[in-house]
């Protein structure tokens, strides 16, 4: 069960690059309707014992980690049945007590995710109820686990942007220089690496690993400079999130133990981006650790990386006089070479796939008239093998293998998993080769599975799936 928990851990963070930010809700009409029914398709007594292991571990904490109590309000919320259970009442109604929680139907202009939503005058962290969690709770008593350390990260974000950080993420986050250089992933696999080596050691070996890992970063930067805001930017919004699980790991050391596996995991793909969580997370332990004033007058510009080398008066190494074969670059070099190839390959494909690809529409809640429309994001499924095929043009062009799309209130998001929403399902006269950098088809059609959704289509060609 522990690949699953991987892949669950990396579907999270995918969705989180666009999901965790701060949604409001201040037009929304307030109407008092409470809750007149318990019933929730959440099981009441697995969110009661999550909610109780999550306010325990607040108050263990006390303050301790960030200087102020975490508690947060927070929502476990059912996508398609849109029943919730939270943490505490809300002022206007919506949710009843049962028991220690309460349970409620949230509206259906509430956007449920893994995010933080201002809803009812309150700023809510939010974990969605994925229709496949009841099956690996009985399956797999670990991985309850895993939803608490999400929720940790959740209610993080949801006491950030007026307690920790100051102003707002004003600007797409983008790695798509990894998609084109080898030395960049290479040097991104090198420095996680080194930050994994530091955590867990001390004394000497530690202040080496720190020195490598700067001096890595340094280079990428040089070389790549349009990383530094984007990695920045990036660390200090997840990276904090996710060095908050600590709480829930209990060390810093069970963190990157758990979360290195999922930078390595993506290498050979598009998901490398995510590496900032990491490395962002490993920053904040360094830092902690060493004891530097680093957790007041932080911005989406603030560079943990040169806090901690400023605090420990690192001298940065040019790259060519390191010794990389201590982070594993031999063994590195030739797959990420190998992948900058293959995903070349893959974009020459998608360029001479269909000039103008073309998406036809099925069902009758729409928000406009639109049956055909341009788009810029697609699957395709081979009918030989069942393997799904995400085809994306612009910045972010490729086609990766067996993933799916899920068009989401304006977000776009691979998952392994089905849920709620709308889904990219059935192809007509499609043709893949074999190895998958070309196919056939001028249609291709999305089917609306949950009709709490309706469509709507930009003028550029965008999908929004909307709850209603």
């Amino acid at each position: 069960m522990k690949k699953t928990r991987i892949v669950f851990v990396l579907a999270v963070l995918l969705v989180a690059l666009t999901a965790c930010v701060y949604y409001d809700d201040t037009s929304e009409q307030i109407v008092s309707q409470p809750t007149t029914q318990l019933e929730s398709s959440i099981p009441l007594d697995v969110a009661t014992d999550l909610f109780s292991q999550m306010q325990a571990i607040w108050d263990a904490d006390d303050g301790e980690l960030w200087g102020f109590h975490l508690q947060a309000p927070f929502i476990i919320a059912d996508p398609i049945t849109r029943h919730a259970v939270a943490n505490m009442p809300d002022p206007h109604g919506y949710f009843q007590r049962s028991g220690d929680i309460y349970v409620g139907v949230l509206p259906d202009h509430v956007f449920i995710s893994h995010t933080i939503r201002e809803f009812a005058g309150i700023t809510w962290a939010m974990m969605a109820w994925e229709p496949f969690f009841d099956e690996l709770i009985a399956s797999d008593p670990d991985f309850l686990g895993d939803l608490l350390r999400l929720m940790i990260h959740e209610g993080f974000h949801a006491v950030q942007f007026y307690k920790v950080v100051d102003g707002e993420l004003g600007f797409n986050i983008s790695f798509d220089f990894l998609n084109n250089s080898a030395d960049a992933r290479i040097a991104v696999l090198m420095e996680a690496e080194a930050l994994a080596t530091a955590v867990r050691s001390e004394g000497d070996e530690r202040l080496q690993a720190i020195h490598d890992a700067l001096s890595i970063r340094t280079h990428r930067r040089a070389t790549h400079p349009e990383a530094t805001i984007n990695e920045n930017a990036q660390e200090i919004n997840e990276g904090l999130a996710l060095f908050t699980e600590i709480l829930a790991f209990g060390c810093a050391i069970s963190l990157v133990d758990n979360y290195l596996g999922w930078v390595t995991a993506g290498a050979e793909s598009t998901g490398l981006s995510s590496y900032p969580y990491f490395t962002g997370a490993a920053y904040a332990v360094l830092l902690m650790e060493a004891g530097v004033n680093w957790q007041t007058g932080i911005t989406f510009e603030t560079d943990l990386a040169e806090s901690l080398k400023e605090a420990l008066n690192v001298e940065i190494t040019p790259f060519d006089q390191l010794d990389l074969e201590r982070w594993g670059y031999s063994k590195i070099v030739p797959a990420q070479r190998d992948w900058v190839l293959r995903y070349q390959k893959m974009l020459e494909g998608a360029e001479t796939f269909v000039e103008q690809p073309h998406l036809l529409i099925l069902g009758d809640n729409f928000m406009d008239g639109a049956t055909m429309v341009s788009l810029e994001i697609f699957n395709i499924q081979n009918q030989n093998t069942g393997w799904w095929y995400m085809v994306q043009y612009g910045e972010f062009t490729l086609i990766s293998l067996n993933w799916q799309l899920i068009v989401s209130d304006g977000f776009t998001s691979p998952s392994w998993y089905p849920s709620a929403g709308v889904f990219v399902r059935h192809y007509e006269n499609t043709e893949i080769s074999e190895d998958g950098s070309r196919a056939t088809s001028p249609t291709w059609t999305l089917e609306i599975t949950n009709p709490a959704y309706e469509i709507q289509i930009t003028e550029s060609g965008e999908i929004l799936a909307i709850q209603r």
